[in-house]
């Protein structure tokens, strides 16, 4: 019946809405990039998630990291093909960092972070 069809729809509609709720979105209207060297780091705002464009460097290249624990590494590269693609979830007060391998290297962590609404 008419009636049973909406109701069923009501649900489905309700459903989708808690799902988008537990999912979230990337707001990229409040986007924020980012550029680390060596011994810089970037405080997460709030939840949300950071998408890591390139991680390069010169010589050795270097490392980012998620709260002190190793993310990715930069390949050696002289800058030109060290490109690693991260797509990071992470929490208000998360700590990105970039660290290089040696004093011969140097390192650089690009990308965005966005938050979840």
């Amino acid at each position: 019946t008419t009636a049973d069809f909406q109701n069923l729809q009501n649900q489905i509609n309700s459903l989708n809405t808690e799902v988008t709720g537990m999912l979230g979105r990337m707001n990229y209207n409040a986007r924020v990039d980012f550029s680390l060297q060596d011994g810089q780091s970037y405080t997460v705002p709030s939840k949300g998630y950071l998408w890591i464009n390139y991680i390069g460097g010169a010589s050795n290249g270097g490392t980012a990291y998620i709260n002190g624990g190793a993310l990715a590494n930069g390949a050696s590269s002289n800058y030109a093909m060290g490109s690693v693609r991260a797509f990071v979830p992470v929490s208000a007060g998360d700590v990105l960092s970039a660290s290089k391998y040696d004093n011969q290297s140097s390192v650089a962590v690009i990308g965005f972070f966005v938050p979840q609404i």
